[in-house]
């Protein structure tokens, strides 16, 4: 798997190993080659880039890393299906300004009614400095996630 996605960016395998476990891996430590390989099946399935945020390699509770798609993946895997039609997104948001939820709606040529997932703020919300900065932004990122699963 390592050479595969290797030649994909023209590399050599053992440069792709290096530079996955100095940039994209939580801890250098942490890169063994089964994680690399973990995260480089998912995302040869899915084409997506760990290099530009598509997928993450997240830390994982027993010490190991979990291959994680970020929202530049599947947006990715949305707009490159050819079914996919479009989407809107609508906040509702309370007297402050603050989010109160984010509804996302996904349109595909292939069915009849679309998918309509809404996601809020009260449940999704967490005390780290993104949400405290961009809470929409993020509030977005959950509701489109969850509309393209």
């Amino acid at each position: 798997m390592l050479a595969t996605v290797a030649s994909k960016y023209g590399l050599a395998a053992k440069n792709l190993y290096d530079t996955l476990a100095d940039t994209i891996f939580p801890s250098k430590k942490s890169a063994t080659p089964e994680q690399v390989q973990s995260l480089l099946i998912v995302a040869n399935q899915y084409d997506l880039n760990p290099f530009t945020k598509e997928i993450y390699a997240f830390p994982g509770k027993g010490g190991g890393i979990v291959p994680v798609v970020g929202v530049d993946g599947w947006l990715k895997m949305a707009n490159s299906h050819p079914m996919f039609d479009g989407m809107d997104i609508v906040f509702k948001d309370d007297e402050n300004g603050t989010p109160v939820s984010c509804t996302c709606t996904i349109y595909r040529k292939d069915r009849n009614h679309p998918i309509v997932i809404t996601e809020y703020y009260a449940e999704n919300r967490r005390t780290t400095d993104p949400w405290k900065t961009n809470p929409h932004r993020m509030l977005r990122h959950r509701a489109v996630i969850q509309a393209i699963r």
